[in-house]
């Protein structure tokens, strides 16, 4: 069973929550801003569907993107992983794979 989708309005919640996480923005500021940024939004991408990689999907991405073929273990140091995480990763672009 899959996640229901998420609605603008569950997105603005969302925004204005961690917008009044930050100093100096109080919530009705929060919400004011999140409005905002969903109106914005709205105009530049409209009905299209608007991929949000996962945190994981973007470190892959630029793992794939930053890899040489020697520096493996440089890789590995600065994104917190084993070097044969960073092997896996990029041996998917091999493969196929995504």
């Amino acid at each position: 069973m899959g996640r229901a989708p998420v609605t603008a309005e569950w997105l603005q919640e969302d925004i204005a929550e961690a917008l009044s996480a930050e100093p100096g923005i109080d919530a009705d500021r929060a919400r004011h801003l999140a409005r905002q940024v969903l109106a914005r939004l709205t105009i530049v991408y409209g009905t299209d569907r608007l991929y949000i990689p996962s945190p994981r999907a973007a470190r892959h991405a630029r793992i794939r993107a930053e890899f040489n073929g020697r520096n493996a273990d440089d890789l590995a140091a600065v994104h917190g992983v084993a070097r044969s995480t960073i092997y896996r990763i990029v041996g998917k672009i091999h493969a196929g794979r995504k």
